[in-house]
């Protein structure tokens, strides 16, 4: 039972440790509902995340269904994003940009008309470039889906709202259309099917030159038509719809693997903490310090663990000066301690668990886990600020120490009459010594 309740407990832990880093929606798994994500060069935001479509793990960037919500807005507001993410809405330009910039993304594109018929279109690798190059349309990969692949036409081209104008065409398309795209010649009719402005047209404006633009793509909708009621009446049509099921199954095969090698390739040697890190010794970079190295532990609680202090068998002194402690000393691969200023920044850099794993020499364990760890920098004296939630089976010690700065022999920092760190032989972030 104990090891049963361990395990769901590791379990829940690797998730919030998941969720509280995530960058994208795939952490919050079969989720449908709003979260907040964190990506670099921005504060953290909220994003709309669906898995009722075709899986889980979708970050929603545009919704147009209803027409509550107003998309011919200025440059600002596609900038910044506008509208109810749990409605109508548009993410934001500069979100979609450090999105696509942080990690590769695919594209899809959900189509509905009023009648309830589906169509969509699926890109294997969207990015779009910064501000500075008008959020430029860089890539979108392979296309795969039954919309027509109308997206090609737009790529290379730079976004334009109703105020800044920057498609090729002799007029504004974006006011025009009364919305923000990545405008070309405005939109290209001769690669689209016969959705292409029965479901795009209400989700780019509700523009009132529909019937003009359907009339236009009469004939074409009208040969689709035709060779669509052939193709219902031909036998084989169920062969063929099987052999590219199961093409499409060992091609999305590949592609996850793909993604899987990137994802791992993207897992930088110099990353800012031991995720995903096996059990050794391996440099770090964190903001506000030169790269320094750390001990690693994947071997007592789940893994990507930062090791900050090991304290075993007596062959370190940790009676030491307020420097020492705040530079840090020991042998990584056996007693030592991390250093404060290190500490700070690695705590500083992204949200931390600290964990404590006791054993006695008749190798009796006990175990405390706190879910938001976090220290002040030297001007504080690295007062313990935050410990987060408590759960383990060795008492809850540390919270007799919180909000206390931290002490050395030399650096007395404690609330007792007389030394504690002194009496102790150690450096602590001691209150009137131990509880």
């Amino acid at each position: 039972m104990e090891q049963a309740q361990a395990k769901q407990l590791e379990e829940k832990l690797s998730r919030y440790l998941e969720q509280r880093a995530a960058a994208s929606c795939v952490p919050f798994e079969n989720s449908t509902d709003v979260q907040t994500i964190r990506v670099p060069g921005i504060d953290p935001f909220k994003v709309s995340c669906d898995s009722s479509l075709i899986g889980s793990g979708w970050t929603v960037i545009q919704r147009r269904q209803d027409g509550s919500e107003s998309f011919n807005r200025e440059w600002s507001d596609y900038r910044a994003g506008f509208g109810n993410l749990r409605s109508e809405f548009f993410v934001g330009l500069e979100k979609l940009y450090l999105m696509t910039k942080t990690q590769p993304h695919e594209l899809y594109i959900h189509l509905e008309d009023f009648q309830h018929n589906t169509r969509y279109a699926r890109y294997t690798n969207f990015a779009i470039g910064s501000e500075e190059e008008a959020y430029k349309l860089e890539s979108i990969g392979n296309y795969t889906g039954n919309a027509g692949d109308s997206m090609a036409y737009h790529l290379d081209y730079k976004f334009s709202t109703p105020d800044r104008d920057n498609d090729v065409n002799p007029t504004n398309c974006a006011k025009h259309f009364q919305s923000g795209w990545w405008f070309h010649k405005c939109y290209n009719c001769q690669s689209c099917d016969s959705f292409c402005f029965k479901t795009l047209k209400p989700l780019l404006g509700y523009a009132s030159d529909t019937k003009l633009k359907l009339e236009e793509c009469a004939d074409l909708q009208s040969k689709l038509n035709d060779q669509q009621a052939i193709t219902k009446n031909k036998i084989d049509l169920i062969n063929v719809y099987k052999d590219l099921c199961e093409n499409q199954t060992a091609e999305l095969a590949a592609l996850k693997q793909q993604l899987a090698d990137i994802k791992n390739a993207l897992i930088s040697p110099l990353s800012g903490s031991c995720i995903r890190k096996q059990t050794d010794v391996y440099d770090i970079k964190v903001p506000g310090m030169e790269a320094f190295k750390v001990s690693c532990d994947s071997s007592l609680y789940n893994n990507g663990w930062t090791v900050i202090q090991r304290r075993q068998d007596g062959s370190e002194n940790f009676n030491r000066n307020w420097t020492e402690y705040r530079e840090g000393f020991g042998d990584i691969r056996s007693e030592f301690f991390i250093g404060l200023e290190k500490l700070y920044l690695l705590l500083k850099s992204q949200p931390h668990v600290l964990y404590i794993h006791l054993e006695d020499f008749r190798q009796e364990k006990r175990f405390a886990l706190y879910t938001n760890f976090f220290i002040g920098n030297e001007d504080e004296a690295y007062a313990l600020k935050s410990l987060g939630v408590y759960s383990g089976n060795a008492k809850d010690a540390m919270r007799n120490h919180l909000n206390i700065k931290f002490s050395t022999p030399d650096r007395d920092n404690d609330m007792k009459n007389g030394t504690c760190a002194e009496s102790f032989e150690s450096g602590w972030w001691f209150n009137k010594c131990y509880n």
